[in-house]
């Protein structure tokens, strides 16, 4: 029973509809960095300075979630998700 449970917790979390985002937006002005890459994004506070390791495609409509940097100048992306791709497939 419990190895159905924790399969459950898995499958639910796995799920990219499931997991909480902290901003929502239109991303534009993509530069390529050594490491990564960094953007904007338009949200409905305003426009917020990202960093993230994959490249959003421009003008996607995207959710994030990740943390500020100490001096809140730079959003650093732990998890991206391309929300036109699940509004396209309903």
């Amino acid at each position: 029973m419990s190895v159905i449970a924790l399969l459950a917790v898995y499958a639910y979390f796995s799920d990219e509809s499931n997991i909480r985002y902290d901003m929502t937006g239109i991303v534009h002005d993509i530069k390529a960095t050594n490491n990564g890459y960094t953007f904007s994004i338009d949200t409905v506070d305003g426009d917020v300075r990202c960093y993230f390791s994959e490249r959003p495609r421009d003008l996607g409509h995207y959710s994030l979630r990740g943390s500020f940097s100490n001096d809140h100048s730079i959003f650093f992306v732990e998890r991206m998700m391309d929300i036109d791709i699940y509004w396209k497939n309903d």
